[in-house]
């Protein structure tokens, strides 16, 4: 889970300044890239674009460098 403001539920949950850009997608230096267990994240994001990498990136959105 992603938690933006407040406290996480568990100990898997990042928490804090997570680095999203304006529209909620990973920054290059956002936490939640490649921080996601590759056996639980769909195939593709929220936009319909592949996971890369070993593993995925949490939530939603991958970070996809140059766009």
């Amino acid at each position: 889970n992603l938690v933006i403001r407040g406290r996480p539920c568990s100990p898997l949950d990042l928490a804090g300044p997570l680095e999203l850009d304006r529209r909620g997608r990973p920054s290059p230096t956002s936490p939640v890239i490649d921080a996601a267990n590759r056996h639980y994240a769909p195939r593709t994001d929220a936009a319909g674009r592949r996971r890369v990498g070993w593993a995925p990136d949490v939530g939603a959105y991958e970070y996809h460098p140059g766009s």
